[in-house]
C-alpha cells in the first residue's frame, strides 16, 4: 500500500429476529486535499467553475474554493420560518410582534405569542 493511504476492514452483524447478517468489506481512503482545493486540475489562470453550489477559481493550476454555497451556482438559501419576521437591515419597528435580538444577527421578530 502506497505511504498516506489507509486502509479499513469493516465487520458488521445485524440481529433481526432469528436471522443472523453479516458483512465484511474494505475501505481504502487518500488524504484529503487542503479545504480550498476541489480536487481536478485546469489550465486557464482565473477561470470560475461550480461544483455543485460551490463556486471555485482557477489558482496555480488547482481548482480553489472562492465562495461556497454560491448563489451564482444555483444554492437557494433555505426559506425564512413562517411566522417570523427577518429584517437584515436591522431596523424593525414593532408595534404587534415580539422581537428578540441575536448577538451578530438583526432582530427577529414575530406574531405575539411567538415564544422568545
Amino acid at each position: 500500500m502506497e505511504k498516506g493511504k489507509q486502509l479499513a476492514l469493516v465487520i458488521g452483524l445485524v440481529v433481526v429476529g432469528f436471522a443472523i447478517m453479516y458483512f465484511v468489506t474494505k475501505a481504502k481512503a487518500e488524504p484529503a486535499p487542503p479545504d480550498d482545493v476541489i480536487v481536478g486540475d485546469c489550465d486557464i489562470e482565473g477561470e470560475t467553475k461550480c461544483f455543485g453550489t460551490n463556486l471555485c477559481t482557477c489558482i496555480a493550476k488547482r481548482w480553489r474554493l472562492t465562495e461556497a454555497s454560491s448563489l451564482a451556482c444555483g444554492y437557494i438559501p433555505p426559506a425564512p420560518d413562517p411566522g417570523v419576521y427577518y429584517n437584515p437591515w436591522g431596523a424593525v419597528r414593532c408595534e404587534t410582534y415580539y422581537c428578540r435580538h441575536i448577538p451578530g444577527h438583526a432582530d427577529v421578530c414575530g406574531p405575539v405569542g411567538l415564544p422568545a
